[in-house]
């Protein structure tokens, strides 16, 4: 079984995805509450990289600027346990 965890974005709901989920039941989809940022593991992601990389900071290199969150998404460890599931890899 696979479990696909979606937040609410408009193209998860197009009729070409939505099609080709129907050819595999293995697939589950498990959509994060509407509205609510704090449920979506993403939203956690894109904060400790603002809070850490990013934040308050003058760009004076645009390549230092897109190395620095790289580097930081690449090495960081997010652990979540949303919906009763662990999302640890």
């Amino acid at each position: 079984m696979v479990r696909v965890f979606w937040d609410n974005a408009g193209w998860h709901k197009g009729s070409v995805v939505q099609e080709f989920i129907k050819t595999d039941s293995n697939i589950t989809i498990i959509n994060f509450p509407a509205h609510a940022p704090e449920e979506n593991p993403q939203e956690h992601v894109w904060k400790g990289g603002r809070e850490q990389v990013t934040h308050n900071r003058f760009i004076e290199d645009v390549d230092t600027a897109t190395d620095e969150p790289v580097n930081y998404f690449n090495t960081a460890k997010f652990q979540y346990r949303l919906l009763g599931m662990s999302l640890i890899s």
